[in-house]
């Protein structure tokens, strides 16, 4: 068994199924078609896009808080009226690095 209870069978026809952690078949995609390491800059200037490093960049390079987005996320699935489907208190510790 792979890691994290995905499972790998092989159907009658040969072909390869997986299924996830739950059970649930995870369905085959066709490959993607052949490319090369430039193709989306290539893309990109034939766009007009100037993408580089500093496109996305925002804030002063702080690192992120992750206990504070966990936080953040969990209120936001509360106030959603969303179910949390984590402990709450052990996902702040092991942000936080807590034992």
């Amino acid at each position: 068994m792979p890691e994290r209870g995905y499972t790998i069978t092989f159907v009658d026809d040969g072909e390869v199924q997986w299924r996830n952690q739950h059970g649930i078949v995870i369905p085959n995609v066709p490959r993607s078609p052949p490319s090369h390491t430039g193709a989306l800059p290539d893309q990109h200037r034939r766009q007009g896009l100037a993408i580089d490093a500093a496109t996305v960049r925002t804030g002063h390079g702080d690192r992120m808080d992750l206990a504070l987005a966990v936080d953040a996320i969990i209120g936001i699935m509360r106030s959603a009226d969303r179910p949390v489907a984590c402990a709450d208190q052990r996902v702040r510790d092991q942000a936080r690095g807590v034992s």
